[in-house]
């Protein structure tokens, strides 16, 4: 085997960078020497393995320089002990012997050693290994990674373990609290309190399809609704606040799983810190609900222990690290003034003090300022400094809590619809009470008329119409004062009329609509072919209490009423409301429609459902889970009509006589029913019938040899799958079920790739509904051309500065387009840029034909260059290189 360098450099040299000592006795490591060498490649090898300590300890300021230097010294003495032997085999076999004779016993105390110090979990992490072999250099890695089998441990990945819980210290403390009083033992526990199986959590960040639990808004959502319906006891109460620490924490970007984590690790990391075994600690893991291997994963990574203060001063600096200034102080105190980090120590506890005072003062001017916000993130920064101190907790309740966020009013109907955003607060709990007042905005919590109290970030309200308030927002949290007032827009509620119902004949028109109690009149307008411009635009219709007759009608146009209901004002002025324009076409009878038809299309990327039939007349589908409960045919009237179901909605167009509709469909099985509207009502068509489910997502496709294996997710509504896989060889069709699935669907791939098509379905008391595919593609093998660059046989082409290419495909190959480039110097062109081209071809090659095409060198060409072919197109079609000698051009 040839002399590599490179993989020396790596495995060889540079772990002994950082040896203090003498070089390790393995002379068969120091010098590379390979089983099988005889005398003349063991002589050509010790040359060049030489040659590199020679080039490597030029550098002699480097760590590798200072290696060889010390390699070289080690050389010449061995030289001259052992002189011509080194090149022989059986002194080379001999050393060997006796270095794994002399190693023998560090090796069996090195088995000993791990197997008291990581046997309780019975793993050892690969950094655990690389630094007892960079401690061991002797022994070399591999003896060192051998021990560890030895010694009956497995090699693991360690994972990174968080080391903070993500949330202030003062939250955190209160968690735990919160936990303890709930008797959740985790907070695993606290949102799944129904767990009674071993659950992997360590493994979540690092193995992709480890079992395990939800822990994320959703299940903090279901929980507390859970918790609510509890009834109530001091470990339900406890249970709701840490619930509410979980939701604030989530609200603001959290991940639930790294608390969960780090409430375990800090539970087993203490334990180990008060010196308890790993056996034990494992134990203590898997009583903490993690799965066995879990808990041996969790103990390995564990970072090493905390040591002890070995200083008086630490322990100032620890209390100053964990927000406890006053009691930093008072160790401050008992510190004599002649210890050596008296004045360093004292800086800090000064430094501390005054940035106290700093952000007291800077919350008193923001709180004085209306920005309470952040007063409230000034005040909790200075709690973590002296989370102790009583007067900071006090002056956090007195501070009002800020205000409501973005306060929207609107009018919708009959009532006023309320929304806002809650503020940027620590609290939980918060409340809101939404105040009215007439021509002004409410003051205080108590001016105006309260219209809900909530915990809600929406309320509705029922006003007097005709009359213009404001509406205004308090925020309350337990112990806060009430915030100041978060105000709307002036509103005036103005409802339009509702239900309005158009009845068609061929000779007239009939309405009915509902007005508010408040209206006093209904102003009715007609307009013909166009809507009308504004309430006053057209010819007025008389009224009748709700309803009209127009007996002035065209059939076969558009007509359209306008419906305006008019408010009186305090004032007594008139106050219309927003016109409502309804429109209809007085004609005949209408047909039935008896071609409905649907089909699943994806357009743009959305998954809809066209639908389809003849005819051109007025018709209104709608959709219902349910199938109609009329005969084709029937006429039903308008009323009834929009009671079935729901209205299906989308463009309509006209495409080869046909109506056609595309919508977006929901999931499950609906009917979907045409009617046609006409005369004194819609006449029923004839309904279709279709199953949907959601399509499958993350589609995706791992191709390793002859095979390729399809994974997606599932959705929830979704127990089976049709994939569908085409190659050139042809279409095969299967269906699999979750408990089939496992970690994919295994399909047989061959050099033409192929694509795959899965389907969702869900089975139901309606049958099946399917999906719309989701495809993926799966790429070829490319096709392989082998070249070789020789010169032409006989003695007179020897000086010849003609070559010959001859090129082979192992599979047909059409459109090649081929370049020869020569590149000067030491290092092989990667792409034909890197070299000046000197021939090209063009052509075609079938299985396992052969092709050829001379090209010259040019007379500028001088030693050492490279010749190398490439392809240019097609892209599915890869060169492979002949042995480098074919290539390289030395001399």
């Amino acid at each position: 085997m040839p002399f590599d360098p490179v993989g020396y450099e790596r495995e060889v040299l540079r772990p002994l960078r950082k040896l203090l000592g003498a070089l390790p006795g393995d002379l068969v490591t120091r010098y590379a020497v390979e089983p099988g060498m005889d005398s003349a490649q063991l002589e050509k090898h010790l040359r060049a393995v030489r040659a590199l300590w020679n080039r490597k300890q030029a550098n002699g300021q480097t760590s590798l320089g200072r290696v060889c230097q010390r390699m070289i010294s080690a050389d010449e003495e061995l030289k001259r002990t052992a002189g011509a032997r080194m090149t022989d085999p059986a002194w080379w076999r001999e050393q060997a012997r006796d270095y794994e004779g002399r190693l023998k016993p560090q090796h069996d105390q090195l088995v000993t050693d791990m197997r008291a110090s990581y046997g309780g979990s019975g793993r050892i992490t690969r950094t655990q290994l690389e630094m007892i072999a960079g401690t061991r250099a002797e022994l070399g890695a591999d003896r060192v990674r051998r021990a560890a089998v030895d010694a009956g441990l497995t090699v693991v990945d360690g994972v990174d373990l968080p080391a903070e819980p993500g949330l202030d210290r003062t939250a955190w403390a209160d968690l735990r609290e919160q936990l303890r009083t709930a008797h959740a033992r985790t907070v695993v526990h606290l949102l799944h309190p129904e767990l009674t199986r071993p659950f992997a959590l360590v493994r979540l960040f690092e193995v992709p399809g480890a079992p395990t639990l939800r822990l994320d808004g959703a299940t903090l959502r279901r929980r507390a609704q859970d918790a609510e319906r509890t009834a109530d006891s001091p470990a339900v109460r406890a249970t709701k606040a840490a619930l509410a620490i979980l939701r604030t924490a989530a609200d603001r970007g959290l991940d639930l799983r790294t608390l969960a984590l780090y409430h375990v690790v800090e539970v087993v990391r203490s334990m180990r810190d008060e010196g308890m075994p790993e056996a034990l600690l494992v134990t203590e893991a898997a009583g903490l609900g993690l799965t066995k291997d879990d808990a041996g994963l969790l103990v390995a990574s564990l970072p090493p222990g905390r040591a002890a203060p070995a200083r008086p001063a630490d322990r100032v600096r620890e209390l100053l690290a964990a927000g406890e200034l006053a009691a930093a102080r008072s160790e401050l105190a008992a510190l004599a003034t002649t210890d050596p980090e008296h004045g360093a120590v004292t800086a800090q506890v000064r430094a501390a003090t005054d940035r106290l005072v700093a952000l007291l003062h800077e919350a008193s001017a923001a709180a004085t300022a209306g920005r309470e916000t952040e007063a409230e993130r000034l005040l909790r920064e200075a709690a973590a400094i002296d989370a102790a101190d009583s007067a900071l907790a006090l002056q956090l309740r007195r501070l009002p809590v800020a205000a409501a966020l973005d306060v929207t009013a609107i009018p919708a109907g009959g009532v006023v619809r309320l929304a806002w955003r809650a503020p940027l607060s620590g609290s939980t709990d918060l409340r809101y009470r939404v105040l009215r007042a007439e021509d002004r905005p409410p003051a205080h919590e108590r001016d105006g008329v309260v219209v809900a109290d909530t915990a809600a970030a929406r309320a509705e309200d029922a006003p007097p119409v005709a009359r213009r308030f404001r509406y205004a927002v308090f925020v309350a949290a337990p112990d806060r004062a009430w915030s100041r007032p978060a105000g709307s827009g002036e509103v005036e509620l103005l409802p339009p009329v509702v239900d309005v119902r158009l009845l068609a004949h061929a000779d007239h028109v009939a309405g009915s609509w509902q007005a508010h109690p408040g209206a006093v009149r209904i102003a009715l307008t007609r307009t013909v072919g166009r809507p009308p411009a504004g309430p006053a635009d057209g010819t007025p219709v008389p009224v009748t209490g709700s309803s009209f007759m127009d007996s002035d009608v065209t059939e076969g146009v558009e007509h359209f009423y306008g419906l305006t209901a008019v408010y009186r004002a305090a004032d007594g002025t008139e106050r219309p409301a927003p016109t409502v324009v309804e429109s209809v076409v007085p004609r005949g009878a209408a047909t039935a429609v008896a071609d409905l038809d649907a089909v699943p299309v994806t357009v743009a990327g959305r998954a809809l459902l066209r639908l389809s039939w003849s005819g051109d007349g007025e018709v209104v589908l709608r959709r219902s889970g349910a199938a109609p409960g009329w005969p084709v045919g029937e006429t039903v009237e308008l009323t009834t009509m929009r009671g079935y179901g729901q209205p299906v909605t989308g463009h309509r167009r006209h495409d080869g006589g046909r109506s056609v509709l595309d919508t977006e469909a929901p999931n499950g099985h609906h009917f979907y029913v045409p009617f046609a509207v006409g005369g004194t009502g819609a006449v029923v068509g004839r309904p279709v019938a279709v199953g949907l489910s959601t399509p499958v997502r993350g589609l995706r496709a791992r191709r390793s040899g002859d095979r390729v294996v399809v994974s997606w997710e599932w959705p929830e509504d979704v127990g089976l799958a049709e994939v569908t896989w085409t190659t050139p060889e042809g279409t095969t069709t299967r269906q699999l079920s979750r408990a089939q699935y496992a970690d994919g669907c295994v399909l047989p791939v061959g050099a033409g790739g192929g694509t795959a098509e899965v389907r969702g379905i869900a089975v139901g008391p309606h049958g099946r509904a399917v999906s719309l595919p989701v495809a993926v593609a799966v790429s070829g093998l490319p096709a392989r051309l082998s070249y070789a660059i020789t010169r032409r046989p006989g003695l007179r082409h020897r000086l010849s500065r003609e070559r010959i290419v001859t090129v082979r495909a192992d599979r047909a190959c059409a459109g090649l387009e081929l370049v020869v480039v020569l590149a000067p110097g030491i290092v092989l062109p990667s792409t034909p840029e890197q070299g000046t081209p000197l021939a090209h071809w063009t052509g075609e090659l079938a299985p396992g034909g052969t092709a050829e095409f001379a090209f010259e060198l040019p007379a500028s060409a001088r030693a050492p260059y490279w010749l190398r072919c490439f392809v240019t197109r097609p892209a599915d079609v890869v060169a492979v290189d002949p042995p480098l000698a074919q290539l390289k051009v030395a001399r």
